[in-house]
């Protein structure tokens, strides 16, 4: 029937990519836990302070603020079981588990491809910092853009990072169901990645 909906196959994972996705998931965990404090006017939790390690305790409330960008980092967590929703109509995610501990299964069960979830984790990183300038622990930013390349989505040509086919492929799908086209038309300038690591220092090193 044409109204039915389409069936996807359960994937399996290339180990890069997987280690990417709980990477992704450990960055927003820690973005969202950072900027709690600045978007919690009411002021009903605890006043947060940094993890120095970069990880974020289990039960963490992590708050997503309203911002689109907020709204797919706390899903992503909860899609992939690392977070639920705190309350009903809330704008917040609870952490079942530290992200110290976050691991995904080989054959995780859910609901859209690897493409679009990775896809989705990643141009949830990009719009945070567009939005507000906010990054995630310098060593775990270190990582993903090690993962990156590993996981096929960059390329080193001349010396320099750029992007692949791949991770053209995903920032653009050729199907217009799998994921939003950015609208703002690219994913960050490769070549600088370092700047944003150094970016990330000096934001939890003042925090």
């Amino acid at each position: 029937m044409e109204n039915e909906k389409k069936l996807i196959l359960p994937e399996t994972w290339t180990q890069p990519e997987s280690d990417l996705m709980v990477q992704l998931c450990r960055y927003h965990a820690q973005v969202l836990y950072a900027v709690r404090n600045k978007v919690d006017f009411e002021k009903r939790y605890a006043e947060v302070k940094l993890p120095p390690n970069g990880f974020v305790p289990i039960g963490a409330v992590l708050l997503d603020g309203h911002l689109r960008a907020y709204q797919m980092a706390s899903g992503t967590l909860i899609t992939c079981g690392f977070a639920v929703q705190s309350e009903v109509h809330s704008d917040a995610c609870k952490l079942l588990t530290s992200s110290a501990q976050f691991e995904l299964s080989k054959e995780p069960n859910l609901p859209l491809s690897n493409f679009s979830h990775l896809g989705r984790a990643l141009l949830a990183l990009f719009k945070i910092y567009r939005q507000n300038g906010r990054l995630g622990h310098p060593e775990t930013l270190r990582l993903i853009f090690e993962l990156l390349l590993a996981a096929g989505f960059t390329e080193e040509r001349l010396g320099y990072l750029e992007w692949s086919t791949k991770a053209l492929d995903l920032a653009y799908p050729r199907r217009m169901t799998d994921w939003p086209i950015p609208r703002d038309g690219r994913l960050w300038v490769t070549d600088t990645f370092d700047a944003y690591i150094d970016e990330a220092k000096d934001q939890w090193s003042s925090a």
